[in-house]
């Protein structure tokens, strides 16, 4: 970048946040709730005696992660935007608190994990030791470090986000309203009905009270939406893109084509790609088609093992095997759709298995079994403590299953989210197949 224009876009940067500080210091002096609140999380009761634009930038600096105004000041004009979000959930801000204390706690009984995470993501902490972090971590550091994680720069940000997420929710609307006999129409596959509410209400379509109508025809509520419904909804002028990624979420393949056939983009809808939404929740049929008609979009080592793609995942090794480091530019971002944040670590074991946790994920059998043979571990589990055949299970995949069990896999390995075992995953998510059942209640603690 010019240096001038470099240096340009730093002061501006400055500025803003410089200005956002004299808006908290006038909120706080106007004797605001929210702000006062804000200044007593970090200064505690100094914040009541006397506030002044010192104090303000301060606060700015701190609910950012850095020690200082200074500190903060200095590497503004570093910061990479941040990555958007695909979607955080309608709980409202309290449970996300409760998240952040889970963090907390772990952080402060060294859990590795958890230190990892908030070392990765709060800029104070960047330099400390692993060891250092369990006397230094604050409840301020583990929620920014959850806001980073959900792509918001403060935690401020995410609890609004979550709070207005919740109170707009679309299942709160009366159903009466327009918007919600459409969604009504949608679910009864009527397509007479919604056209005449459509021709009723010009801009329907577009209105997102939580969603659109084209995505609410993704949700797995809506059920197996009929073509005529879907175009009906595309020749109003709805939006697509956004309504793809949730199709491929929720592995509806007829909806992916005839989306892809309207002029869907097959890229990143607000900060993740159908084929990584499709990937996250094991939709094989839904990747099947994207990675068919639109290739491997973004093209990274883990999508092309998701995608079964075995041709594709060779360019990721060198003539001796090797996975070659270009594998670890861009790994799995779970948070992107609603999971925890994960400490991420530049470890060649680890990429290899995280592509075979969502090649199993998937039931990419093949996939999986060139990367055993290339050295993936089928006992490692950098995905939240999920092993391979964790994920091959919460997906109901036998002949994935039976190769990862012949290959080593553990069956009694516990998860660090929900500490369940892969039958735990399996039967929770209500696969019962007897002979999947059979292969892994070997380790009866399921």
């Amino acid at each position: 970048m010019n240096e001038d224009l470099h240096h340009e876009l730093r002061v501006k940067r400055v500025g803003h946040y410089r200005d956002e500080a004299k808006c908290l210091l006038r909120a706080v002096r106007a004797g605001d709730a929210e702000a006062a609140g804000r200044a007593r999380e970090v200064l505690g009761d100094r914040a009541g005696v006397r506030f002044v634009l010192a104090d303000a930038l301060h606060v700015v600096a701190l609910e950012h992660g850095y020690r200082s105004w200074p500190a903060f000041k200095d590497e503004v004009g570093q910061q990479a935007s941040v990555r958007p979000v695909y979607r955080v959930g309608a709980f409202g801000r309290h449970a996300y608190a409760g998240w952040a204390d889970r963090l907390l706690a772990a952080a402060q009984d060294g859990d590795p994990d958890a230190v990892g995470r908030l070392r990765q993501r709060v800029p104070r902490l960047a330099d400390a030791d692993d060891g250092a972090v369990p006397a230094r971590v604050t409840r301020a550091d583990a929620r920014l470090c959850l806001a980073r994680e959900y792509g918001f720069r403060t935690w401020i940000e995410l609890a609004e986000a979550t709070d207005r997420a919740r109170d707009t929710h679309y299942s709160r609307l009366p159903r009466e309203l327009p918007w919600k006999q459409a969604e009504a129409a949608i679910r009864a596959g009527d397509a007479q009905a919604l056209r005449s509410l459509l021709r009723q209400h010009p801009g329907l379509e577009h209105e997102d009270p939580g969603m659109t109508l084209m995505v609410a025809a993704a949700q797995p509520e809506a059920g197996k939406v009929p073509r005529e419904v879907v175009d009906v909804l595309i020749e109003s002028g709805s939006a697509l893109d956004d309504a793809l990624s949730v199709a491929a979420c929720f592995n509806k393949p007829d909806l992916v084509s005839w989306l892809l056939d309207a002029g869907a983009d097959p890229r990143a809808s607000a900060g993740v790609s159908p084929l990584q939404s499709a990937a996250y929740h094991g939709s094989r049929e839904a990747a099947s088609i994207l990675a068919t008609r639109t290739g491997i979009v973004p093209d990274v080592f883990y999508l092309a093992c998701a995608a079964g793609d075995l041709a594709r995942m060779e360019r990721w090794f060198d003539a001796t095997g090797r996975i070659l480091p270009q594998a670890m530019n861009d790994r799995p971002n779970f948070s992107d759709v609603g999971w925890p944040g994960r400490a991420v670590h530049g470890d060649p074991r680890d990429v290899l298995a995280e592509g075979l946790a969502l090649a199993a994920h998937l039931g990419q059998t093949r996939a999986c079994a060139l990367l055993l043979d290339r050295g993936a571990d089928p006992a490692r589990a950098p995905l939240y403590g999920l092993t391979p055949l964790h994920f091959a299970a919460s997906t109901g995949r036998l002949d994935t299953a039976n190769l990862l069990v012949r290959r080593g896999a553990p069956l009694d390995a516990e998860d660090q989210l929900h500490y369940g075992t892969p039958l735990g995953w399996a039967l929770h998510n209500g696969h019962r197949d007897q002979r999947l059942v059979a292969l892994l209640e070997a380790f009866p603690g399921g």
